[in-house]
């Protein structure tokens, strides 16, 4: 949206709030995820990838992946 629309909608200029805690994309996945890793710890990253996709039909990148893991420990 153009700030001249903003402002005559809301009255004024001023920008939308930046940043701010972002859900993370797992989290509905999380028990499932550390369930499976425990019935088999070989588990790749792809592979598990993989294994969301086809059985949770949840998408999400390696690196998100990953990322969620790492916090998990």
């Amino acid at each position: 949206m153009k700030w001249t629309q903003h402002l005559r909608l809301t009255g004024s200029p001023a920008a939308k709030p930046m940043g701010g805690k972002r859900p993370y994309l797992l989290e509905e996945q999380r028990d499932w995820l550390l369930a499976r890793i425990r019935e088999k710890p070989d588990l790749t990253l792809h592979a598990l990838l993989d294994e969301l996709a086809e059985r949770r039909d949840v998408v999400v990148s390696c690196d998100t992946l990953w990322r969620f893991l790492k916090r998990e420990g």
